[in-house]
């Protein structure tokens, strides 16, 4: 073999081993994006409970949107989710995470009327929720309807 083709060979395999190595570290990084954003999606499934009461407490013109939510025993369905709070005057849902799933913070807002929530007040339409992450470098870990 000429050396000229010697070198080509040496280039080429070089190049194939940085390739290989490459790989896994990138597919490791998606796999834990992957990971991160089930936890995610499980707690904001654990928030569809705080939904549900935010629309019954709205429903009986409570002046305390978050009356009947408790946090207890909310580790033991999910370890990753911190809190979930909801503001008591506004119906807000603050869904904290721990890190676990990158301490992420999920807000959903309700809204009727297309407006804010007024505790004590029936409004005439449903309530729509919008769904916002705490910050755009946490968007690859939230589901596509909580993207900014």
């Amino acid at each position: 073999m000429k050396p000229l083709q010697q070198r080509q060979g040496g280039m080429l395999g070089k190049l194939m081993i940085a390739v290989v190595g490459v790989s896994p570290a990138i597919a490791f990084s998606d796999n834990q994006d992957h990971a991160i954003r089930e936890r995610v999606s499980a707690g904001l499934n654990i928030a569809g409970a705080a939904q549900t009461l935010v629309n019954d407490n709205m429903h009986k013109a409570s002046s305390d949107f978050s009356r009947g939510w408790t946090s207890q025993g909310l580790k033991r369905l999910n370890p990753v989710v911190d809190t979930i709070r909801i503001d008591p005057a506004s119906g807000v849902i603050t869904v904290s995470y721990s890190e676990l799933a990158n301490g992420v913070s999920v807000t959903l807002t309700p809204s009727a009327d297309g407006a804010g929530l007024v505790a004590g007040q029936v409004p005439l339409e449903d309530i729509s929720w919008r769904c916002s992450v705490d910050n755009a470098s946490n968007e690859k870990y939230v589901p596509e309807f909580c993207r900014m």
